[in-house]
C-alpha cells in the first residue's frame, strides 16, 4: 500500500511540472496572440489616420479574401524564428500574388533583376503614402516579419492605392467634363469619363494628378487604334463593365437637365473599382494569343525559344509589328538567351512577362502578361506545404501536371532528374521551392511556361519609355539592323553549322545546347533547421491558443486518470512497462 502512494505521489509530481509548463505556456500564447491582434490593429489604425475611416473599412472587408488568397504560398514559404514571413519573402508573395491575381508589377515589389533582400516591400509605398505609413509597415516587418493577416493587410493596401489611381483618373476627367462629384452623370458622360480612363491608362500620363483638362482634352485626339490594336476590345470589354453595375447593379435617377437617366458618382465607382482590378487579367487573353504566335515560330530543336533571325524576319515579312525589339533591350530585360552568342535566341516566357508586354503604366504599377508558371509552383507548394521537398517527391508532382504545351509524360528525361538531385545535394537531400536553382529547374522542366531565372543584378529590366529616357535610345531595331541580321542567318544554315554536342551539365538536345546550366544558388529566404520553425510556419488556422489552452483544460482529466493508473501499477514502476508512457 505504501509503495502504491509513493507512486501516486511521484506521479502527481510530474503531472504538476506538466500542469505548471502547459498552464505558462497558454499563457504565454495568449500574449503572443494579443501582440499579433494588436500588430494588425495598429496598421489599421495608422490607415485610418491617413486615408480616412472608409479605407479602412474598406481593407477590413478585404483582408479575408487576401489571406485565402496568399495562404498556399504562405503555408510553403520559409519562416523566419518566429514563424513569420522576412521582409524579402514578403516581397515575394506579393509580386507573386500582384501578377496572378491582376497582372501587375509595382514598383518596389517586382525584384527589377536584383535580389529579393535588395529592397524592403514597404518601399511600394514611396511617393503614394506618407512616410509615417512606411514606417509603420517597415518597423513591424523588421523587428518581427509577417504573419499570414499582416502580409493580407499590405497585400489589401496596394490593392486598393492601385483602385484609388483610377479613381483619381476618373475624377480628373469629371473634372474636365465640368461634372461634378456629388451630382448625377448621364449615361452618355459616364462612358466618356470611363474612355478618358482607358485612354490615359495605355497613353498616360503615368502620374494620375498630371491629367489636367488640357491634357483631358489632348487624350481625346489621338486615333486610338491606331496606336493600340487591341483597342476596340478592350473598351468592348469596358461597356460590358459598365452595363453589368450601371443597367443590372444600380438603381439610376432621372438626370436634373433632361430626361436622361443619370448616375451618383458612387454607382461610377464600382465600374471604376473592377476595371482597374480585372483589366489586367482580362488583356492577358491577348497575351495568350500573342504567345502561339511566338510557339508558331519556335526552334525546332529548343522549345520555349524563338530565335532572333525569325523574330525579326515576323516583323519584317510576318506583319508582326510587335516582335521589333532591339539586342540590347532584350537583353537588359533577360528575354535574350545567347548560350550560342553568334545565334542567339527569346526565351518565350521571359519574353511574355517582360516590360515589352506592358499595356497600361501608372507611376507605381504596370499591367503585364502574368506569369504561365505560377499554377505549376502553386500546385508544388499546395501538395507539399513545406518549403523544400525531397527530389522524389517534385518528381511525382511534375509528371503529373499537364499544360497547355506540356502533354502527359510517364516520366523525365535522366537529365533533368540529374539536375534536380544536384540541387538536392546542395542542400543536403532537399530541393529548396524558392530559390533560384528550382526555378531554373522548374524552367527546363515547363520551358514553355516557367521563365529563366537570371542571376541577379545580370539584367536591369525596363520599361520602353524608361529605357529611352534613360539610354536616350530606342528600344526598337531599326529596319536596316533587323534586315541586315535576318539575311545573314537566313533558312538557319549558320545554325546547323553551329550546332554542339550534348552533355550533362546542362538542357541539350540531341544536336545542341539549347540553354545554360548554373550552379549560382540564390534564396527568398533562409530554411531554418527541421523542426525549428514557430509554429506559425504551419497551417494557418493553427494558433497557440487552439493548441495549448485545450490541452491545459484537458490536464485535470489526464493527470485522474494516470493516477487510477498508478495506482493498478505493479510496485516500483508506476507507468508498467518502460515503454509504456505515451502522452
Amino acid at each position: 500500500m505504501a509503495t502504491r502512494c509513493r507512486n501516486a505521489l511521484g506521479f502527481l509530481r510530474v503531472s504538476f511540472f506538466f500542469l505548471v509548463h502547459f498552464s505558462l505556456a497558454a499563457a504565454s500564447s495568449e500574449v503572443f496572440m494579443k501582440a499579433r491582434r494588436e500588430t494588425s490593429l495598429e496598421i489599421l489604425g495608422g490607415l485610418e489616420a491617413v486615408f480616412g475611416q472608409h479605407f479602412r473599412e474598406d481593407i477590413e472587408q478585404r483582408v479575408t479574401g487576401a489571406e485565402m488568397e496568399l495562404n498556399t504560398s504562405f503555408m510553403a514559404l520559409p519562416k523566419n524564428s518566429k514563424g513569420r514571413l522576412s521582409s524579402p519573402a514578403v516581397r515575394y508573395i506579393l509580386h507573386r500574388q500582384m501578377l496572378q491575381g491582376h497582372a501587375w508589377h509595382l514598383k518596389g515589389i517586382d525584384p527589377e533583376g536584383q535580389a529579393w533582400n535588395s529592397s524592403s516591400p514597404a518601399a511600394a509605398l514611396e511617393d503614394i503614402a506618407p512616410a509615417g505609413l512606411r514606417s509603420l509597415f517597415e518597423s513591424h516587418l523588421t523587428k518581427n516579419g509577417f504573419n499570414l493577416r499582416e502580409t493580407a493587410l499590405m497585400l489589401a493596401v496596394l490593392e486598393k492605392l492601385v483602385q484609388q489611381d483610377a479613381l483619381r483618373r476618373v475624377t480628373n476627367a469629371y473634372v474636365a467634363d465640368g461634372l461634378q462629384l456629388d451630382g448625377n452623370a448621364t449615361y452618355k458622360q459616364v462612358r466618356r469619363a470611363l474612355e478618358t480612363l482607358m485612354r490615359s491608362v495605355v497613353l498616360g500620363p503615368r502620374d494620375a494628378k498630371a491629367m489636367s483638362p488640357r491634357v483631358v482634352e489632348k487624350l481625346w485626339t489621338y486615333n486610338m487604334t491606331e496606336m493600340y490594336p487591341g483597342w476596340p476590345k478592350t473598351m468592348d470589354w469596358v461597356r460590358e463593365v459598365e452595363k453589368h453595375w450601371l443597367q443590372q447593379e444600380t438603381t439610376p435617377v432621372k438626370s436634373d437637365s433632361s430626361e436622361e437617366l443619370a448616375y451618383p458618382f458612387e454607382d461610377v465607382k464600382k465600374v471604376v473599382s473592377e476595371v482597374s482590378e480585372k483589366y489586367g487579367v482580362w488583356q492577358n487573353a491577348e497575351c495568350r494569343n500573342l504567345k502561339q504566335v511566338l510557339m508558331n515560330l519556335e526552334d525546332g530543336d529548343c522549345p520555349g525559344r524563338v530565335t532572333l533571325a525569325r523574330f525579326w524576319d515576323s516583323a519584317l515579312h510576318g506583319g508582326r509589328w510587335q516582335f521589333t525589339e532591339s539586342k540590347e533591350y532584350l537583353r537588359e530585360n533577360g528575354v535574350l538567351d545567347e548560350t550560342d552568342p553568334q545565334y542567339p535566341s527569346v526565351i518565350v516566357p521571359n519574353y511574355m512577362t517582360s516590360y515589352t508586354n506592358c499595356v497600361a503604366s501608372s507611376g507605381f504599377f504596370t499591367t503585364c502578361c502574368m506569369n504561365e508558371c505560377e499554377p505549376i509552383l502553386s500546385k508544388l507548394e499546395a501538395e507539399f506545404a513545406l518549403p523544400d521537398a525531397r527530389p522524389d517527391e517534385i518528381v511525382g508532382v511534375v509528371v503529373g501536371i499537364v499544360t497547355t504545351y506540356q502533354p502527359p509524360r510517364s516520366s523525365l528525361p535522366l537529365p533533368l532528374m540529374q539536375q534536380l538531385d544536384n540541387i538536392a545535394k546542395a542542400h543536403g537531400g532537399r530541393v529548396p521551392l524558392h530559390g533560384r536553382l528550382f526555378a531554373q529547374w522548374l524552367h527546363h522542366a515547363f520551358p514553355r511556361e516557367c521563365n529563366y531565372p537570371a542571376v541577379a543584378n545580370t539584367t536591369a529590366p525596363k520599361h520602353h519609355l524608361d529605357w529611352k529616357e534613360e539610354t536616350g535610345s530606342a528600344p526598337e531595331a531599326s529596319r536596316l539592323e533587323m534586315m541586315t541580321y535576318t539575311n545573314s542567318h537566313r533558312f538557319g544554315k549558320y545554325l546547323l553549322a553551329r550546332r554542339l554536342g550534348g552533355e550533362a551539365d546542362g538542357h541539350w538536345d540531341k544536336e545542341r545546347k539549347c540553354s545554360t546550366w548554373s550552379m549560382i544558388e540564390e534564396l527568398v529566404a533562409p530554411l531554418l533547421a527541421a523542426g525549428s520553425q514557430a509554429s506559425d510556419a504551419g497551417r494557418s488556422d493553427f494558433t497557440l491558443d487552439s493548441a495549448l489552452m485545450p490541452a491545459a483544460g484537458l490536464m485535470s482529466v489526464t493527470m485522474l486518470s494516470f493516477v487510477a493508473k498508478a495506482w493498478r501499477a505493479p510496485p516500483g514502476n508506476p507507468f508498467g512497462s518502460a515503454n509504456s508512457l505515451l502522452i
